[in-house]
């Protein structure tokens, strides 16, 4: 799924709009979605405390139910970089990673530790991308690294296989 056009709740779409996270947010009904239309957080109205130890901040500091289990909190991360890694994956193709393979991997790795090392110890703040963006380039990388070991980085997006 590319997007969501209209809430899946109220089926309003006019005031449905996309967060930077990638999620999105019904300003009709205030739930908020995954790109995928799983919902991941109640109308605010619905939280005892949006503020308190059972809500967590989100997108443009709206509060959303924190997730309940481990298991929950890891599966909405990987939703997000998944996103994330397919966008960049439409932008970027195969091509900059397999110029150089595993090692052009690390050498970005290491791009991206030594920019959050100066950061993190300096405690200064990003002229550029932001601190949680290193990080998901760091999880993302680390994927990438997993696929070109096992030969299936090279496979098209699904929505190329479509197109054609």
């Amino acid at each position: 799924m590319s997007g969501l056009t209209k809430c899946p709740v109220c089926g309003i779409g006019e005031f449905f709009e996309k967060l930077p996270s990638g999620s999105y947010h019904c300003v009709h009904c205030h739930r908020y979605f995954r790109f995928d239309g799983v919902e991941f957080g109640p109308p605010a109205a619905d939280l005892e405390n949006p503020a308190g130890p059972d809500s967590v901040a989100a997108d443009q500091g709206h509060a959303v139910k924190a997730p309940a289990t481990f298991e929950d909190a890891f599966d909405a991360i990987i939703a997000e970089l998944r996103e994330l890694m397919i966008k960049k994956q439409r932008d970027y193709g195969h091509e900059n990673i397999t110029a150089f393979g595993e090692f052009g991997v690390l050498v970005r790795l290491n791009d991206k530790v030594a920019r959050l090392r100066n950061l993190l110890s300096k405690d200064k703040e990003p002229q550029n991308e932001s601190i949680e963006d290193s990080w998901w380039d760091i999880a993302n990388y680390a994927i990438i690294a997993q696929m070109l070991r096992r030969g299936i980085f090279t496979l098209p997006l699904s929505e190329d296989i479509q197109a054609s």
